[in-house]
């Protein structure tokens, strides 16, 4: 049959075949190859897109690595402000003993009660002095560089001008400042880590140790407690006539 066909026949035959395979090859095959192509093309681009945030990511990581290095050696300097041994002592002994080392009188030292910030305690305390003005400066210095971390609020100083007048006279004129007596009440808090220790530590400094035999740690104390849940000790004796005798800091006790 083909052989019957004339030249022009065969070529327009021909023509037809190739079209038929160039569509068959474009149908099934390019078609299909394209569109695999975008797709995958798109699915490149998405993860290019996604391969930079997670370099952005990791680059952020390292910085925030950077800062936290940072920070925790920061962090390693604080917390020997905020985290005392409380078993070393407490800090009204120093605050005491270095008063009377300057020869300044504690009137008052009230502690409050002990404030839970989350991230650390806080311990709120009164304190009224009364000295020379320069022993009463080095005082409150000290006790700003305290073991713990301190902080004076609030203070409120006032010259004691009766004084003044037996200690200086003519204390209208000028005179030296660091020889003023002065009265200073100042609010201060201590700081402390939320740890047990740190919050045993606080307890400490709130002063109920204190609370047996005194109500001021810093006044002279009284021959017995003031606090009835402390027993009276009983001093048992015999008279000049060889009687037993019982007595407590309040005298004679009766026979029962």
């Amino acid at each position: 049959m083909y052989q019957n066909l004339s030249s022009r026949e065969k070529k327009m035959l021909l023509v037809l075949a190739v079209v038929i395979i160039l569509s068959g090859f474009y149908v099934f095959l390019l078609r299909p190859q394209i569109g695999n192509c975008t797709e995958n093309m798109d699915k490149l681009k998405q993860k290019r897109e996604q391969l930079q945030k997670a370099e952005a990511t990791l680059h952020s990581r390292k910085e925030e690595e950077k800062k936290y290095a940072e920070f925790q050696i920061k962090w390693k300097d604080y917390t020997v402000k905020l985290d005392t041994e409380y078993r070393r002592g407490s800090s009204l002994v120093l605050i005491g003993l270095k008063a009377a080392d300057l020869g300044v009188t504690i009137n008052k030292l009230v502690p409050g009660g002990i404030i839970d910030k989350k991230d650390y305690l806080e311990l709120p305390l009164v304190l009224e002095v009364e000295g020379e003005y320069e022993n009463v400066r080095q005082l409150l210095n000290e006790i700003e560089t305290l073991s713990n971390t301190t902080e004076i609020r609030a203070l409120k100083a006032s010259v004691n001008k009766e004084e003044l007048k037996l200690k200086i006279p003519g204390w209208e004129k000028p005179v030296t400042v660091a020889a003023y007596p002065v009265n200073v009440q100042c609010d201060i808090t201590v700081y402390s880590a939320t740890t047990p220790g740190g919050k045993l530590y606080l307890e400490e400094e709130k002063g109920s140790a204190w609370q047996i035999g005194r109500e001021n740690p810093f006044s002279q104390p009284d021959p017995v407690s003031p606090y009835p849940e402390v027993p009276v000790p009983v001093i048992h004796y015999e008279d000049e006539a060889g009687n037993s005798i019982q007595s407590d800091i309040y005298g004679e006790i009766p026979p029962t």
